[in-house]
């Protein structure tokens, strides 16, 4: 590989790296399996071996979790992560190499059952409770203190008096995910994606109703104590479960490596039965003495690593390949197929990802495919039964022209784009319906439906003429009634005040999600600032790397795009960032919309509300599907309290900053 070629890849696998933690540690989501991540890491962990001095400075490679996003507190140790295996080769190097390190032929090593959920960090004092973090990014972790308190598997107070840490997973059980799951689809609401993206999203609520609801667990793995009371991993077990603990009864010594493989196989027949998600299993050397002497990276201990099993897979018949026009102009194939249970979700359509991907998979019409849901969450097709495939078949072909308005379509990136961007419909209603959304102008009465009609009626075909409508031009369309126009209008007008994070979210610039729109209207303060700003200053923010920056700058330089950006600001939108606008030390309520009841203590109503609003969050009235938070103070209205349980809205009780302390401390 040429240094140019090996340069250009390494950037590219930094910013998908980065891009997929983000993901999956701070927005509880997940787009690829962990198999496919961990491939990306060791690619640019090899390619980074091969051209050391191209290692960017800030390489996924250095890095452990995700940054924090709200105002973290530091670990007393650093939480590193496990390097992980799929293949028993892998393993075997492994258990070779601690036993080369240690001057051993053979060593002791414990083995635990991987929990698939959240890492946490706890801290007992003098036997009491005192402290809960997330990993964050191995350094700092969010303060979850109150969470953690709701957890019956975690005992207030142990019988010890030295201070001590202990780490362990939170996470969902197989039981209650499927009832909670089974709840949200008698409501018609969306199912959560997995067990883990649930105990990620619960860990972080300040909502303890909805937390005990949702029945969260923990099982601890690991114990940092200044003594020498404790000699080994397998000694820790113990411990923890003569305090109190959960722990399922998962574990094994192994004296040698077959021992270690036997035990692989074993949990791997045996994880379905367990009311927990497994992903692997975890090695680690028993005897602390020798984990010091073997020692660690500043990621990841080499005295232990992680197997796992890959995704579990099942076939079906193709129906049909469609293509979707999203608001980037990306032509993005979907697979449809007969419906096939996969891990106890039915699953029926999956991406193709882009042209590549289906040639590289030789898909044809009516094939027999093997679909694995990645990472136990994601459906995909990975691969063809061609000894089934009919004899008259036909490949299945990208199209050459857009399937929404008919342009000719260019590759970037091994994706083709519809360059149409001003006159494609399904672009246009895409982008309008992106700029409406809830993270970003929040306009909140526009839904799908309605914005489909505006653009088939001709009265917008960009998001800047949603600011041009009136009563008049929107009297006439069916199903507008005089209610609704006026709350839409009042909508749109206020949608004016939103601030620059939220507009540059709403121009959906690729690759800029709201946490980076947020870090860049904190850095840039006002567009007029960000559009002048160069590639090179661009990349110097943090999270950001040359393809994003690259794109950013392109962006700002588009001719029609400052033409836009003229026509917002006469148009009177909002596009500064005021440090007094947005309260970023708590995200509780960002992007949410929350309805109040009841009086508070030490707040007004009025002075709530305001807060919230600084958070980014949206007052409404009255209770209903679309609410996200319900906050609950002193004599709430019974009804809307009976009609946000029928709904399971999540609810809150407001403590003010005097009550809050109390559980931080």
């Amino acid at each position: 590989m040429l240094e140019k070629d090996a340069k250009k890849l390494i950037r590219e696998l930094n910013d998908k790296i980065f891009y997929h933690k983000d993901l999956y540690f701070n927005q509880n989501k997940t787009e690829i399996s962990d198999y496919e991540f961990d491939n990306l890491v060791y690619q640019l962990e090899s390619l980074e071996k091969r051209f050391p001095h191209l290692k960017e400075e800030k390489s996924a490679t250095n890095s452990v979790g995700a940054s924090v996003q709200k105002k973290g507190l530091k670990h007393n140790f650093p939480m590193l992560s496990l390097l992980n295996t799929y293949s028993r080769e892998d393993l075997q190097k492994f258990y070779s190499r601690v036993c080369k390190l240690t001057g051993q032929t053979e060593i002791e090593t414990f083995c635990e059952v991987k929990i698939d959920g959240v890492a946490v960090s706890i801290l007992y004092k003098k036997g009491k409770l005192t402290r809960a973090l997330t990993r964050g990014d191995g350094m700092y972790g969010e303060n979850i203190f109150n969470n953690i308190l709701q957890i019956d598997d975690i005992p207030k107070n142990i019988p010890m008096t030295e201070d001590l840490e202990i780490r362990g997973e939170v996470f969902i059980s197989k039981t209650k995910f499927k009832e909670l799951n089974e709840k949200k689809k008698k409501l018609g609401e969306e199912l959560w994606a997995n067990a883990r993206n649930l105990a990620s999203a619960t860990i972080k609520l300040l909502d303890i109703n909805t937390i005990r609801k949702r029945h969260p667990s923990f099982i601890p793995y690991s114990l940092f104590i200044k003594n020498d009371k404790i000699k080994n991993q397998s000694e820790i077990i113990a411990f923890l479960k003569e305090w109190g603990f959960f722990l399922p009864n998962h574990y094994m010594k192994a004296t040698n490596f077959e021992e270690i493989f036997s035990f692989t196989k074993i949990i791997e027949k045996k994880r379905k039965d367990f009311d927990f998600e497994s992903d692997g299993l975890v090695v680690k050397v028993n005897s602390f003495a020798l984990q010091k002497k073997i020692g660690e990276t500043n990621q990841s201990p080499k005295w232990a690593i992680a197997y796992k099993y890959k995704p579990k897979s099942a076939f079906s018949k193709l129906k049909k390949v469609v293509f979707q026009v999203g608001r980037t102009g990306a032509v993005n194939p979907i697979a449809i197929f007969k419906p096939v249970r996969i891990n106890g979700s039915l699953i029926q359509k999956a991406s193709l990802h882009n042209s590549d991907y289906i040639e590289k998979l030789d898909l044809c019409e009516n094939d027999i495919i093997e679909v694995e849901k990645g990472g136990e969450v994601i459906p995909q097709i990975i691969n063809i039964d061609k000894l089934k495939r009919e004899k008259d078949f036909k490949k299945v072909d990208f199209p050459q022209l857009c399937p929404s308005c008919g342009s000719t379509l260019k590759k970037e990136e091994k994706i083709l784009y519809c360059v149409n961007h001003d006159n494609c419909l399904e672009q246009q209603k895409s982008k309008i319906k992106h700029f409406v959304s809830k993270e970003a102008m929040d306009i909140f009465s526009l839904g799908e439906k309605k914005i489909d009609l505006l653009v088939e009626k001709k009265l917008i075909s960009h998001s800047k003429d949603l600011y041009k409508l009136n009563f008049n031009s929107l009297k006439n369309v069916p199903g507008f009634s005089t209610v609704s126009i006026k709350t839409i209008l009042k909508e749109i007008e206020k949608s004016k005040q939103k601030g620059l994070e939220y507009f540059l979210f709403a121009q959906g610039i690729k690759h800029i999600g709201i946490n980076t729109a947020k870090i860049l209207a904190k850095t840039f303060k006002s567009i007029e600032n960000i559009k002048n700003i160069s590639k090179e200053e661009f990349e110097k923010v943090e999270s950001i790397g040359e393809k994003v920056s690259t794109g950013l700058f392109n962006f700002f330089q588009n001719p029609k795009i400052k033409n836009d950006l003229l026509e917002y600001k006469n148009l009177n939108l909002n596009m500064t960032y005021k440090e007094d606008d947005y309260d970023d030390t708590d995200n509780t309520f960002f992007g949410k919309i929350v309805t109040i009841s009841g009086t508070f203590p030490n707040i007004t109503r009025s002075q709530l509300i305001q807060k919230i609003e600084k958070q980014g969050g949206k007052i409404i009235n009255s209770i209903s599907k679309k609410v996200d938070i319900f906050l609950v103070g002193k004599n709430p209205t019974p009804h809307k309290i009976e009609k946000a349980k029928k709904l399971e809205i999540e609810m809150q009780d407001y403590l003010p900053d005097e009550i809050l302390s109390f559980y931080e401390t």
